[in-house]
Parts: C-alpha cells; sequence; structure tokens
C-alpha cells in the first residue's frame, strides 16, 4: 500500500494542559506496570493525537519506534507475504501498536504495515520518551515483547493461510495457549501410531514427513507449514513420522483453543477441510472388484463392487484416470495436478468429490479418518431450510431392505423362467402383448359401463390398491429374473415410499457390471411384466361373461397398463430413466442436469443462448419440475375425489374433507422442497 495526498493523517499537538482523558487511555494501556504520575505525564508529554480516515497507512515496514494506542475505530496489520498482502492482525480501542523496535533485544522483525480499517482516532506516543520509560521501568518492557511476542505468534499462525479471517481476539487466545520448540536436524517431532494432542507450525527451518512402513519422505515443510492437524482434528494417531530436516523453531498449538477457532469459524473451518483433503492419499480397497467396459464413445469405464457391503460405482474418464492412481503414495494435490498436466483438466473439485464419494462408499481407504463432520457442528452449520429439505427426502425416499434373496431368485429363474428370455419367446411375447391390447380396448366400454354405476365405483376403489400392491411385486419380479438371466446377482429387494407412492424393488445394482443391452434388458423385463399380465386380465375381461369377474379383470389390467406408463416416465428414477441413461450412455444425467440448472438458472432470463449444446441437461431438468407439476395435481384429485369419500365413512366429512385437501399439498410442497435441495447439494459438491 502507499500513502494518497488524499489519505494523508491530521496530526493534532496536545495543548499545555494535562489531558486526563490521554492520560487514562495511557495508564490503561499500560495496566499492570505500575507507572507513576510523573512516567505517565512524561508519556503524554511528548504525544500527539491523529485522526485518520479509513484506508491510511499509518506506519510502514521497518518504521522504526513508531507506537500508538488506539482511542476509537479498528486498524489492520498487513504483510506481503508470497507476493500477496493479507492482513495478519488487527487493533481496537485500547491496544498499542509498535515499539518494539525500542526494545534492547530483538525479538523479531515485526513486519507490518499499518492501516486504518475505519476512521480512526489515535495517540501517538513519543519514541524517545517511550525509549527512556523503557529503560527504566523493566514492568513497561516486559509488557511491549509480551506484546510483540504475541503479534509474533499470530502473524506465524495466520502464515499458514489455514486462519485467514480469524478475528485477533481468538487467535491471541490460541498463541496465549502455544509454546515455543526448538529441536535439532534429525530429532523427531512426533512418531507415527502417537496419540495427539497438538499442532505444530513451522517458525524457521524445515521438517521431514515420513512414512514409517517405507522409510519415505513424503513432504518437506519449510517455514510457515502448518502440520500434525490431521490426527488433531480426528482424534486419531499420528499417520506418519515427522523429523527435524534442519535445526528449527516450532510454535506448538495445543488441542482445545484449536479446535475452538476451526468450529467456531466458517473461513478457518473451510480452508481447514481443504488443507485436509489436499494431504489425503486415497488408496483403492483390496477386496473391489473391477468391471472393465467401453462407453459408446470408445472411452473405457469401470464398474466397482463392494462385495462386503453390496455397494457399486460406475468410473468413467476422469473416475478411471483417477481409480488407477488410487495407490496411496498421491496426495489429492498431486493426483489434481496428474489430471491436469495428462488431461488437461484443472479440476480439484472432481479429484475431492470422487474421493468422498467413494470413501463414503467403502471402496476407498484414507490416511487418515478424516470427516468433515468431525470440523462441522452439524446444526449450528446447518440453515433451517437445509434440514426440512432433508427431512422431506427423507420421508418421501423411505426403504427397507431385505438381503439373502439371491438363491431363491435362481431358483425360480432356472425352474421357471429361463425359457422366456430367449429370441423366440421374446416374439411369441410381443404379439401376445399386442394381442392384449386389442382385448383391453374392446372390453373398456363395458367395464366402463359397470364402474359407471355408484357399486362399480366402490367396489373399482376397492380393489385398487391391493391390485396395485400384487402389480409392484410382479413387476420388481420380473426385473430380478432379468438379472439372473444376463448372469449377476440379486443383492436385495426391499418395500418403500418413492415421492408420491408405496414401492417394492429389486436391487438390480450387480447389473451395472454387464453390458449396456443386458442393463437395459434389466430395466425392460419389469415394463414386459406388466404387459403380460395386463393381456391376460385383458384377454379375461373381454372373454368372460361373468361382470363381477370381468370387471376386475379389466381393473388389473387397467392398473399395469397404468404402471407401465409411470415405470417409463425418465424424469423420475424409474425403469424408463434407466433405459434412458444406458441409450444416450450418460450416467449420471439426473445429478448433471439438475447442477447445471442450479449453476446456470439466473443466467437463463439473461442469456438464454446459455443452454446451446446442453440441451439435454436442460430439457432434462424442466422436466422434473413439470413433472412435480403434474404429479402433485394428480395426487390432489385422487386424494380429493377417492380419499376422502373412504375417509368419510369413519370421519366426520368436514374433517375428512380438510385432509383430503391438506395431505396433498404437503406431500407437493415436500417435493418441491426435495428437488430443490437435491439440485443444491449437487452443485455444492460440484463447486468444492
Amino acid at each position: 500500500m502507499k500513502n494518497s495526498p488524499s489519505a494523508s493523517a491530521r496530526f493534532a499537538p496536545r495543548p499545555d494542559g494535562i489531558d486526563d482523558a490521554s492520560l487514562d487511555l495511557i495508564a490503561a494501556a499500560f495496566a499492570g506496570c505500575d507507572l507513576s504520575h510523573e512516567e505517565l505525564s512524561s508519556l503524554l508529554a511528548g504525544s500527539a493525537d491523529r485522526h485518520v480516515p479509513a484506508g491510511t497507512v499509518i506506519a510502514n515496514e521497518g518504521d522504526d519506534g513508531a507506537c500508538f494506542v488506539v482511542r476509537t475505530g479498528l486498524l489492520s496489520l498487513t504483510r506481503v507475504h508470497n507476493g500477496v498482502e493479507r492482513v495478519v492482525g488487527t487493533a481496537a480501542a485500547g491496544d498499542v501498536v509498535g515499539g518494539e523496535t525500542l526494545l534492547a533485544e530483538t525479538i523479531a522483525p515485526f513486519g507490518s504495515s499499518v492501516v486504518a480499517t475505519s476512521d480512526a482516532g489515535l495517540l501517538a506516543l513519543d519514541a524517545a520518551a517511550l525509549r527512556r520509560t523503557i529503560d527504566d521501568n523493566p514492568a513497561v518492557a516486559r509488557l511491549v515483547r509480551d506484546r510483540a511476542e504475541r503479534a509474533l505468534l499470530e502473524q506465524l499462525v495466520r502464515a499458514t493461510t489455514s486462519f485467514d479471517g480469524v478475528s485477533s481476539a481468538d487467535l491471541r487466545t490460541l498463541v496465549q495457549s502455544a509454546e515455543r520448540r526448538r529441536v535439532a536436524a534429525g530429532e523427531a517431532i512426533v512418531m507415527q501410531g502417537d496419540a495427539a494432542d497438538e499442532a505444530f507450525v513451522v517458525v524457521e527451518g524445515a521438517v521431514d514427513v515420513i512414512d514409517e512402513s517405507t522409510q519415505r519422505v513424503l513432504a518437506t515443510l519449510k517455514n510457515g507449514a502448518l502440520f500434525g492437524e490431521t490426527a488433531l482434528i480426528n482424534e486419531d494417531h499420528r499417520n506418519a513420522t515427522v523429523r527435524a530436516h534442519d535445526d528449527t523453531a516450532l510454535l506448538v498449538l495445543r488441542r482445545e483453543p484449536f479446535l475452538n477457532i476451526v468450529r467456531s469459524n466458517a473461513t478457518a473451518k473451510s480452508r481447514m477441510i481443504d488443507l485436509l483433503n489436499s494431504r489425503d492419499r486415497p488408496m483403492r480397497n483390496a477386496a473391489i472388484e473391477v468391471t472393465r467396459q467401453t462407453a459408446s464413445d470408445g472411452s473405457e469405464i469401470a464398474v466397482l463392487k463392494n462385495p462386503l457391503e453390496h455397494t457399486y460405482f460406475r468410473l468413467s474418464g476422469e473416475g478411471v484416470f483417477l481409480w488407477e492412481r488410487f495407490d496411496g503414495t498421491h496426495t489429492i494435490r498431486d493426483l489434481a495436478t496428474a489430471l491436469f498436466t495428462e488431461r488437461h483438466l484443472f479440476a480439484p473439485h472432481v479429484v475431492i468429490d470422487t474421493v468422498r464419494n467413494l470413501r463414503s462408499r467403502g471402496f476407498v481407504q484414507s490416511n487418515s479418518s478424516f470427516t468433515e463432520e468431525r470440523v462441522a457442528d452439524d446444526d449450528a452449520a446447518t440453515s433451517r431450510f437445509d434440514r426440512f429439505t432433508r427431512a422431506a427426502q427423507r420421508a418421501l425416499t423411505t426403504t427397507v431392505h431385505f438381503h439373502d434373496v439371491d438363491a431363491a431368485f435362481g431358483a425360480l429363474y432356472r425352474a421357471a423362467a429361463r425359457p422366456l428370455f430367449t429370441w423366440p419367446a421374446a416374439a411369441i411375447m410381443a404379439v401376445f402383448a399386442l394381442a392384449g391390447m386389442v382385448c383391453f380396448a374392446l372390453a373398456t366400454p363395458h367395464a366402463v359401463a359397470v364402474l359407471w354405476t355408484p357399486r362399480g365405483f366402490v367396489s373399482f376403489a376397492l380393489l385398487l390398491l391391493p391390485v396395485y400392491a400384487l402389480l409392484i411385486v410382479l413387476h420388481e419380479l420380473g426385473h430380478g429374473l432379468a438379472v439372473k438371466a444376463v448372469g449377476r446377482s440379486v443383492e436385495s429387494v426391499g418395500v418403500g415410499w418413492y415421492w408420491f407412492g408405496p414401492i417394492a424393488f429389486v436391487d438390480t445394482s450387480d447389473a451395472w457390471a454387464a453390458t449396456r443391452m443386458q442393463r437395459i434388458l434389466v430395466s425392460v423385463a419389469g415394463l414386459v411384466t406388466n404387459l403380460l399380465l395386463a393381456a391376460i386380465a385383458s384377454m379375461i375381461a373381454f372373454t368372460v361373461p361373468e361382470p363381477i369377474v370381468a370387471v376386475a379383470a379389466w381393473q388389473f389390467a387397467l392398473t399395469a397398463y397404468i404402471g407401465v406408463i409411470e415405470n417409463l416416465n425418465p424424469l423420475l428414477e424409474f425403469d424408463g430413466y434407466y433405459i434412458l441413461v444406458d441409450l444416450l450412455d450418460r450416467p449420471n444425467l439426473r445429478r448433471q442436469s439438475l447442477h447445471w440448472m442450479g449453476t446456470h438458472l439466473r443466467d437463463l432470463v439473461r442469456r438464454p443462448s446459455v443452454v446451446n449444446g446442453h440441451g439435454i441437461e436442460f430439457a432434462y431438468a424442466v422436466g422434473a419440475f413439470c413433472y412435480i407439476v403434474f404429479a402433485a395435481g394428480q395426487s390432489l384429485l385422487f386424494y380429493h375425489f377417492v380419499g376422502q369419500q373412504r375417509l368419510a365413512h369413519i370421519i366426520p366429512a368436514p374433517i375428512a374433507a380438510i385432509i383430503a385437501w391438506v395431505f396433498p399439498v404437503v406431500l407437493a410442497i415436500a417435493a418441491f422442497a426435495t428437488l430443490l435441495a437435491e439440485m443444491r447439494r449437487v452443485s455444492r459438491v460440484a463447486a468444492r
């Protein structure tokens, strides 16, 4: 910073009379030094009032003897480090700034410029008078020395860049509990496997970080480097040995003050997360099974299977590139650099996101057990909206799983379903399904006439849920048998609620390791099951003369056809979505579309051209919102006209009417909130 004429300070010499307010200010600044009235008056006699506007440089690095007591306002202490000017301290009313160079011994160069952050009032002390007071009063010398020491330590801590944005008051609490330590070259500072209750800042010299199992030097850290914080945050043991490379001076930081700052300051928390992530050395889990595939564009794809957790992960492009380098020796920073130099993609967030996702699912082990939750206070750091949307998402996507079902599916496939998965059988089933549609169309007029009667409508309402539940089970059974037909395993089955209705499901994740056409077969199998069941029911409805049987069969067929339409919907993660992503070879289509919309929503009005090249993402995201509007309206009509009538039989009609209106409205609000939360979440992850 440079002083300019417009930012020059105005000096106001003190009048001859004693200024009691200024005298009290000096006495408070040097409290504990037991200064006599004569010593206070001597300091006051050579002092001068300064009134400085915001932005004024009050003292530059190297200014000799400058010392101020702050009356009003706020000052910042700045320092140029690696070509970047950074705030390394602050001073408020009552603080003393400067005076260190007047000490007989040199503690360390302060090396800071003092700048007025706001309009400020200062009392500038005379250097000669202050020097005489220091020489005559050891308590003043100790006070100046202690303040210089704390200021120096604060600068050293801030020099790590992990504590940008932390107030000086908080940092002073940290450095007051810290100690200075010197170690000789070759001396161990921490040993791998030791318990951790300290972190360290390198003040002078350098240290080597060593993996004891290989005796390999992982890194050499120099002035301003912070180390030991990972084990401190995780309450874990040291993951490496650190030895002094040279004779080294360290600042030792204690656990509780350190963690208090990290948890209470958003900037420090964010920087600490970034720092810990950058030092992580991910390593592939040896138990992971990898299936290599080729995408439609010729690029390589890897499908990972964790046989212990029954979880899967699909990697393509950059993900495969990173997976091959997860050997426990490359840090996140190394991986990001390799991605840039070899793939010409500068995307650290891609590396962090990939590691985070793989680690959370057990595919990758880390050199630390670090998680962001150890740093963050979950409830305090999360907005009410985020907590509401998480609760809404849990309510709208609740599931219960049942495992150890693969043997049963395998036995059923071998006993009855194997012939169905052949080309001749496929041709026969296609003709049969078309014939069923014809029968359904012919049977519809008679069935509708019966259902239009009051008795018929009641029977329709009574059969609707049981028929729907049976069809869901049979639909999922078709998926499970298709998984066995392509030679993969059925890991689990389950029931639950997904968005606007109940579901049953078969976990077909193992089919990810199959070919693209085999995955499409698995997705189509449930739809084919619905069509075949609907065809059988339609033929019964058309041929059986008994009205009750014919109408019940027609209703079964109608529900099955509706199920086909619903499952073909690609806007929710049903069969149609998985068929679409396999056809487009876009396995993360929903996530990518919501991320794109969340990132560019504001730009769409001002720059419609932002859609160019992103038509699929735009269309999918808009479709997802439109579907919620449609589904919310559909739910409203169903619960109002069907649910209300059923409730009116057991509770008063006015209360039934209120429930029939309120329930679908609340459901729609929760659905919108869930979609917004999903859009925000994927946007945040990608922005890291």
